[in-house]
């Protein structure tokens, strides 16, 4: 059967690719002996020893065996669940020849591929990504728990103006250009869900195109620039109209701690690509870098600001009760239990027994106050917050101690109508109160010693 391989000259290190139609290749090479190695994907590689006479055609046929294949299969399921997740995305990352597979309602995935060593990745809205080695020497089980990925929405990251006055395209395919983005302050981490993009209208460049790629990279390269891919390349499609361009990349699993890029990568060469807009009469933000053969560079100042804006969410932070402080002491019937959490969450508050004491929203300051009746004695409290009615949070525990008795308080020395020469005396006795500190006499404060 004819194969599509690559034919090399290992000597050499010249080689020639075969023509796919009928196998057939012919490589013009001095003199000598060599030795040619004949590959293809899904093959067994092959050698020849060959000799090379000057003014002779020598001939080397090959026969490749195709490599055996094996199939992983298993279930993606929710770890604090065990539920099943439907729409994961099972990728082998070392093998781009290998189709994506999406899990079933249940969670069911299989894929298959050459028999090797792999690298599975494993996608999820709503969870965060994880990757699994697998021995894939044969058939076999791999199920993998994947940890929900809480979040609430942080909003878009920008550097434009919002008006383009101009817009570029690269001759070739396979460039790009990139915005730097950094979180806002106090924020280090976030998951990136969509990237968005502003384009030309369909007056330039004709007859232009729709067809580009979405990537985001990190910014661990020299001096803040792109330094390893995150995510991609990610199709999209070009709103050519004057609108914004938004690409969901909620089901990546981005997670980004602190500056990133996010990526334009023109698929198609000019003039059947879009025309990328720019900013060119705002403030030049220098976040603007260029990807061209393979390289990143700043992209030139007079070219202003590429349109490319991300947006991101920020996972839900663990509620902290903040008032009263864990062990105070109080005579009143009710107190405020005050303290903060993510804002758009519903923060409940428990006590003994997990018993529901009140519930309030988490306002946009990310404060949270719940009136709560005091029982004698000790009383325990903690904060759950709540996004789309699940748990996705507890605070630490407080206990609130109510007393409401009056402590028993005498006076052993000195004693009553007792008559001294001193211009001071020390006044001692005995309190008893299961949660008394301290006692004042005349204003001042005297520790007590517990017996």
């Amino acid at each position: 059967m004819p194969l599509a391989a690559t034919v090399s000259v290992l000597e050499s290190g010249r080689s020639v690719n075969t023509d796919p139609a009928d196998g057939s290749y012919a490589l013009l090479h001095a003199a000598g002996d060599f030795t040619l190695k004949a590959e293809a994907y899904g093959y067994e590689s092959a050698e020849k020893s060959i000799q090379v006479v000057n003014d002779e055609t020598a001939e080397a046929n090959f026969t490749l065996n195709e490599l055996e294949k094996a199939t992983v299969s298993g279930k993606i399921t929710d770890e604090s669940t065990g539920d099943g997740i439907e729409g994961a995305k099972i990728i082998v990352k070392e093998d781009a020849n290998v189709a994506p597979v999406e899990s079933d309602a249940d969670g069911s995935y299989a894929i298959t591929a050459y028999q090797g060593d792999y690298t599975l990745q494993i996608l999820a809205k709503g969870y965060k990504s994880k990757e699994v080695k697998v021995d894939l020497a044969k058939d076999t089980s791999v199920n993998v728990e994947l940890e929900p990925f809480y979040t609430i929405p942080g909003g878009e990251i920008g550097y434009d103006d919002g008006t383009a006055e101009n817009a570029r395209a690269f001759y070739d395919a396979g460039n790009g250009w990139a915005v730097k983005m950094s979180l806002p302050e106090g924020k280090e981490k976030a998951v990136v869900t969509d990237g968005v993009f502003r384009f030309w209208d369909t007056e330039w460049p004709v007859p232009g195109g729709e067809d580009f790629a979405v990537e985001v990279w990190d910014a661990s390269g020299k001096d803040g620039t792109p330094g390893k891919k995150l995510a991609g390349p990610i199709d999209g499609k070009a709103l050519r109209n004057g609108e914004w361009t938004v690409i969901d990349l909620s089901d990546q699993g981005i997670v980004v701690d602190g500056d990133f890029y996010m990526v334009y990568i023109q698929s198609k060469a000019d003039p059947n690509a879009p025309g990328l807009a720019t900013d060119e009469d705002g403030p030049n933000a220098k976040r603007s870098m260029q990807y061209v053969d393979g390289t990143w560079s700043p992209s030139p100042a007079e070219e202003g600001n590429y349109m490319i804006r991300a947006r991101v969410s920020y996972e839900v932070e663990k509620p902290e009760i903040t008032s009263p402080e864990n062990g105070q002491v109080t005579s009143e019937k009710t107190v405020s239990v005050e303290g903060k959490a993510s804002p758009t969450t519903t923060v409940e508050l428990v006590g003994k027994d997990d018993e529901t004491v009140g519930s309030a929203e988490v306002g946009d300051d990310g404060k949270f106050a719940i009136d709560a009746d005091l029982s004698e004695g000790e009383n325990t409290f903690k904060a759950i917050s709540k996004l789309d009615g699940k748990n996705v949070g507890e605070s630490d525990t407080v206990t609130i101690i109510r007393d409401t008795q009056a402590p028993e308080l005498s006076i052993d020395s000195p004693k009553n109508n007792e008559k001294t020469n001193r211009e001071t005396v020390t006044v001692e006795g005995t309190v008893a109160d299961a949660n008394l500190d301290f006692v004042k006499v005349d204003g001042k404060k005297s520790r007590c010693k517990r017996r």
